[in-house]
């Protein structure tokens, strides 16, 4: 059965339900006989029209996961018009991309539903067709992708369409000129791997306190993935000045491996390091967890780490760095026995000259959500 297929990630029930006119009962229908032979998520889309005249909430049974759908980018607008910004006749309005995203999420989590944010990923065809949109840059990509992850910790995202995508045309003189088969290979598929490289660590959920990024322009998040003992920072500057921004970390890392995803390191002072965002730039990093034992971070687990403990046995408001490696702010028999358990341990191939590599895990749910799993073929709204 098609349900047994690996690929299959879930069903996808209805596409703007307002617009398209689908009664609640039939939706419902729908899911009940879906779920009668299959637990795997029913998927449904939200369009503006929908948030407003409630459906997240009227329909909330005849669901699993929510997903928005709202393309901004029009010919003739120039680089992140739309998304911050919209016009109507020349006056800006409140309405623009990342309201009525937050709003989307909001009336979905209001029920306790995950929300996955669908981007646009088309441009007008050479017949003239399609709408008159254009392709978003790289930058615009990337800053639509991560916008509702670190600002709203949504669980996925997807891109419209693929279909569509192959048939958009080049418009010289557009922020990205090219056709819709050049994107795919310059924008979309350097992001894929991007996101692959610490999909497992997301699916696994945020470090919730392990970063403060000091400023209110700036949304960060930690993340981990067990399977290579390393972390991955998040970091968004969300909005169109540039930002420098210092950054503190209050989780034990080895600051030689700090580093950004094309593998340059990030210079650390103590737990702090500074980042310099250009407008509406996302920064990605990496680096390694520190070992329970080495309380001095110096890549062993040996002797001087033992003396450490030593000294401050039983001590309490203990750090890391004095030999409380639980985090419960003493020094304890558990931190002599993570200690031992570790002992003779040494830094090896998780940090080559100096800056951690990104591993790159198999795709996972939010990998395929995000690039090719659920990439959306059907009817296209103009917002």
């Amino acid at each position: 059965m098609l349900e047994e297929y690996p690929a299959v990630a879930g069903y996808y029930t209805a596409d703007e339900p307002t617009y398209r006119g689908f009664a609640p009962g039939y939706l419902q229908m729908a899911y009940d006989t879906i779920k009668s032979v299959s637990d795997k998520p029913v998927y449904m889309a939200f369009c503006s029209q929908d948030v407003s005249e409630n459906n997240p909430a009227l329909l909330q049974n005849a669901y699993d996961i929510g997903m928005f759908d709202y393309y901004p980018l029009d010919l003739g607008e120039s680089l992140f018009t739309d998304i911050e910004d919209e016009y109507f006749g020349g006056v800006r309005t409140a309405v623009n991309w990342k309201s009525s995203v937050s709003n989307a999420i909001a009336a979905l989590h209001s029920v306790n539903k995950p929300m996955i944010n669908i981007i646009q990923a088309f441009g007008q065809d050479a017949a003239g067709a399609m709408p008159p949109k254009r392709l978003p840059t790289s930058n615009e990509l990337r800053y639509m992708t991560y916008y509702a992850l670190l600002t709203h910790n949504t669980p996925g995202i997807a891109l419209w369409s693929m279909r569509k995508l192959k048939t958009t045309a080049a418009h010289p003189g557009e922020p990205y000129p090219y056709d819709g088969n050049q994107w795919i290979s310059e924008v979309a598929t350097p992001l894929s791997e991007e996101v692959n490289a610490y999909s497992d660590a997301v699916m696994a959920g945020e470090i919730a306190g392990a970063v403060d990024d000091g400023n209110f322009r700036i949304k960060s998040r930690v993340y981990f993935d067990d399977d290579t003992d390393l972390y991955y920072l998040l970091a968004i500057n969300d909005s169109d000045v540039a930002v420098q921004a210092t950054m503190n970390l209050n989780i034990p890392v080895y600051p030689s491996t700090l580093a950004r995803y094309d593998g340059s390191a990030v210079p650390m002072n103590g737990d702090s390091f500074v980042l310099n965002f250009a407008p509406y730039e996302v920064i990605n990093l990496s680096f390694l967890r520190v070992q329970c034992g080495d309380a001095n971070r110096d890549g062993l687990v040996n002797l001087g780490d033992l003396q450490i403990l030593g000294d401050n046995w039983q001590s309490t408001n203990a750090s890391w760095g004095e030999g409380d490696f639980t985090g419960e702010g003493a020094v304890t028999l558990a931190d002599l026995q993570l200690l031992a358990d570790n002992w003779g341990y040494q830094i090896g191939t998780e940090s080559i000259g100096g800056v951690a590599d990104w591993a790159v895990p198999e795709p996972t749910l939010f990998t395929l959500i995000g690039f090719g799993g659920l990439l959306l073929a059907g009817r296209h709204r103009n917002k």
